[in-house]
């Protein structure tokens, strides 16, 4: 199977880069380029299981991209490969994907942002939000399509429509396997050249496998403001109206995120009260709490931080009613030797608790890096 993903991501880095041979013709600025990394490091248990489970590891990557760039937007392609190799209890991991992005500018007025997009993971050593089918080492594959339009009518008006497809394949039988169709409309109203204020509505259906599909509406007021310093803040309130086999519930919904950036501090606080469709056949409210930051020590160092908290609340198919809390947090740092090539090292912290599994150790793990990027950025 490994050997399959590779060559088929081996096979998309060629077309890639035969279509960025082809592509000045047809653009103004043509990019291509590779992203090679490996790591070595220490997980304590990397599957967030139970018993002994400690293991070293070797892990490589790979991300292809292109990238077209002419007069009305931005067009990239990429694919990404990665691999771990562990020395012990487990077998090999791979994680692949591959996805399209294009900006383009319409019109004056109007702009088009379309995206699809395919991953294949397992759960486990991504953040896990179906924590029934971690244990087992389960497999996802999620496919993605989404496509919006943003429209002004005038200076300080804004229209915006969002439409997206999610299906999410665990290769079972039972209900995990399911769609989601999602939609917005949204309006923001400028109230000065700062700030703004508006609302949007969004609405969300889950299809799985047996009569166990849910509806969900969201109805928002968001207000926008750009501060001095750098500072950008986005906050929405509203109600979440969920419709499902288990009964209906009406939940408060919120986002709030603030963020700064200069030339060598990026900065993230970020908050929402939401909700969450599952592999498990039900649609949960997740409430999370986030901080991330970015930090140019120097020219050629960078220092990298994240931390996030959230505990989801509700009904599913196989427990009557229980709530999920995942605790995790990052620190990493990367020392730049020329343009191309760098080197690094991180560590990672992640904890949950379901209240129905035997409890699982922490997972703490460390790595050193090295990276290469092959090409044009």
């Amino acid at each position: 199977m490994s050997r399959l993903v590779f060559r088929s991501i081996l096979a998309v880095t060629v077309a890639t880069g035969a279509l960025s041979a082809a592509a000045p013709a047809l653009a103004s600025d043509t990019r291509f380029s590779v992203d090679l990394r490996s790591g070595l490091g220490y997980s304590r248990n990397p599957f967030l299981s139970t018993g002994e489970t400690g293991s070293g590891s070797i892990e490589f990557g790979v991300t292809p991209e292109l990238q077209i760039v002419d007069s009305l937007g931005t067009t990239a392609l990429n694919a990404r490969y990665n691999r771990t190799e562990w020395f012990r209890r487990y077998s090999a991991s791979d994680n692949y994907g591959a996805g399209l992005t294009s900006d383009r500018q319409l019109s004056a007025r109007t702009k088009m942002t379309a995206r699809l997009d395919y991953d294949s993971s397992v759960l486990a050593l991504i953040d896990p939000i179906d924590v029934p089918l971690i244990a087992g080492r389960q497999r996802r594959e999620r496919y993605v399509g989404s496509l919006g339009f943003v429209y002004q009518p005038g200076a300080r008006d804004t229209i915006s429509v969002d439409g997206s497809v999610m299906h999410n394949d665990y290769g079972r039988r039972d209900i995990g396997t399911n769609w989601t169709y999602t939609g917005t409309l949204g309006y923001d109203r400028g109230l000065t050249e700062t700030s703004s204020i508006g609302g949007r509505v969004t609405y969300s259906r889950s299809d799985y496998r047996g009569d166990f599909d849910s509806d969900v509406v969201t109805p928002q007021l968001v207000y926008k403001n750009r501060f001095a310093g750098g500072w950008n803040l986005e906050a929405g309130v509203g109600l979440i109206y969920i419709s499902r086999p288990t009964g209906d519930d009406t939940s408060l919904s919120a986002d709030l995120s603030l963020c700064k950036e200069d030339e060598r501090l990026t900065l993230c606080l970020a908050g929402s009260r939401a909700s969450q469709s599952t592999g498990y056949g039900s649609v949960r409210i997740e409430t999370m709490v986030e901080a991330s930051g970015q930090y140019r020590t120097s020219e050629r160092g960078t220092l990298s931080a994240a931390a996030s908290y959230s505990r989801s609340n509700g009904e599913d198919i196989f427990f009557a009613s229980r709530r999920v809390e995942y605790l995790r947090g990052n620190l990493t740092y990367e020392h730049a030797l020329n343009e191309d090539i760098s080197v690094g090292a991180e560590t990672r912290y992640r904890d949950i608790d379901d209240q129905v599994s035997v409890a699982r150790k922490a997972d703490v793990s460390g790595q050193v890096f090295i990276r290469a990027v092959v090409g044009e950025r």
